[in-house]
């Protein structure tokens, strides 16, 4: 087994370079530079991709390319109550056992680690390997943005490894397509003065609403919809939301929501009683599927510009009845989600209230009927649906020649099968797929848990066997 070493040297230097998705300048650089001071060629685009071209070694220069593929950017998530600022502070690490994290906030070892992988192996100058293409693509937490702005004519190559996968021991093929839905509901505020009721929702699972999506769990965003609910239900109307907000990014199921009501003195006890009540319900609805939610409700002396009754109503009940979760499991994989929508981010502005969704399907009939679906929902409150960062999905293709030889290499390395598998989310090896219907693609990583979380953490010693499969893979091929 050879050491890991050179990739966790090059995983911390990228800890120290703040790469959150649309900030991608200084860790674009920083690979353009690497690949400057070995003398090879690069070249940045105006997205922030970057592409290195690396020769093959001694004979092996002649035959085919490969490419290597991983995205710059990180989903920035930050534990409840820790102040850290991604556009400039470097990750905290913490180290204990086999396990490397960071103090209160993701790791970003999606898919630093997948850049770590490319440039160890670049660095190294003993591995026998074919020409190859090294394609880091930026902003792909955000709807894979860079991918679809690469000039894909540049990169012909009958083989591609994706290193952006979070599961040792499986080899990907096959993955869901995605867009993005924004939702803006006009609102009308006017000033409430008494009481400001704030509730505060933490402690939730949360997770990558590709790889958790199906299992449950509660979205701390839908919280407060429902608290509102219950308090309408049992004859409350007295109080407006003059503060909504939670959520990091489009695909990851939120953790922690903040709400704040205003409601007029004479109706605060009463409205407060209600909110409790309601968190009772709640407490118990999900005391089972999320045990550490916590659901805190305070009260001051206060006012507040805040939304009326009618605009309240009008959000909450949209947030309600929109769609969000599971919608169907695939035929084809029975573990695997075929459809889903998950509300990512939600806030309000003086003028509207806002509300983010991913949606994800392998089947692009359905992702095209949910978007239709989100859009009726929404228009029949008054509000507009608009999508963008539409991306396709990844067709599964089964028993191809880099596929078997994945296979006889993990098996070299571990004596254990590799698991086939596709995943739920979205893969930037769809866009590749689709400008080269040919290409035989797989995607593949070290093991990984509660990515787009603060709770965030890798493996050391996969690391290591994933380095040294990807060793024998530049080896046998």
């Amino acid at each position: 087994m050879r050491s890991a070493h050179n990739v966790m040297k090059y995983f911390r230097e990228i800890c120290t370079i703040p790469h959150p998705s649309f900030q991608m300048e200084a860790i674009s650089d920083y690979c353009v530079d690497f690949a400057k001071k070995r003398g090879l060629e690069v070249t940045k685009d105006e997205a922030c991709n970057v592409v290195i071209r690396v020769p093959g070694t001694s004979s092996r220069r002649f035959e085919p390319p490969v490419i290597l593929q991983a995205h710059l950017d990180m989903v920035p998530a930050v534990a409840a109550g820790v102040t850290f600022d991604f556009s400039k502070d470097s990750l905290r690490l913490v180290e204990e056992d086999d396990w490397i994290s960071a103090e209160g906030t993701t790791l970003g070892a999606d898919d630093g680690i997948g850049v770590a992988l490319c440039l160890a192996l670049i660095e190294t100058d003993d591995i026998p390997h074919p020409p190859l293409i090294i394609v880091f693509t930026a902003n792909e937490e955000v709807g894979m943005l860079g991918a679809k702005a690469l000039d894909m004519s540049t990169l012909k190559a009958p083989r591609m490894i994706n290193l952006d996968h979070c599961d040792e021991g499986s080899v990907v093929i096959g993955c869901a397509g995605g867009a993005t839905a924004e939702l803006t509901l006009p609102i009308e505020r006017k000033e409430i003065s008494g009481k400001l009721i704030q509730i505060e929702i933490t402690g939730m699972k949360g997770g990558h609403s590709g790889e958790k999506i199906h299992l449950g769990g509660a979205n701390a965003l839908r919280m407060p919809a429902r608290i509102i609910r219950e308090m309408v239900y049992s004859g409350h109307t007295g109080f407006g939301m003059a503060e909504y907000s939670g959520g990091t990014a489009e695909n990851a199921i939120p953790k922690n929501s903040h709400c704040v009501l205003a409601v007029p003195e004479e109706n605060a006890a009463d409205v407060q009683a209600a909110a409790e009540a309601a968190a009772d319900i709640l407490r118990a609805r999900w005391r089972k599927k999320e045990p550490d939610m916590k659901i805190e409700i305070t009260s001051c002396d206060g006012s507040a510009n805040a939304l009326t009754f009618e605009s309240t109503r009008a959000f909450a009940r949209l947030i309600r009845d929109m769609p969000n979760g599971l919608m169907k499991m695939s035929e084809e994989m029975p573990d695997l989600p075929q459809t889903s929508l998950n509300l990512g981010k939600g806030w309000l502005t003086e003028t509207e209230g806002k509300l983010v969704y991913l949606l994800r399907s392998s089947v692009d009939a359905e992702k095209e009927r949910l978007k239709t679906e989100v859009a009726n929902i929404t228009k029949d409150y008054g509000g507009t649906a608009e999508f963008s960062a539409d991306y396709p999905g990844w067709p599964i293709k089964l028993d191809t020649p880099l596929q078997t030889l994945a296979g006889m290499v993990w098996k070299w390395e571990t004596d254990e099968t590799m698991e086939i598998t596709a995943t739920h989310g979205g893969l930037e090896c769809g866009l590749f797929a689709a400008a080269y219907p040919d290409m035989d693609i797989i995607s593949v990583g070290p093991q990984m848990f509660d990515i787009h979380t603060s709770d965030e953490r890798l493996s050391l010693s996969s690391v290591e066997l994933v380095w040294n499969f990807l060793i024998q893979m530049m080896e046998q091929m």
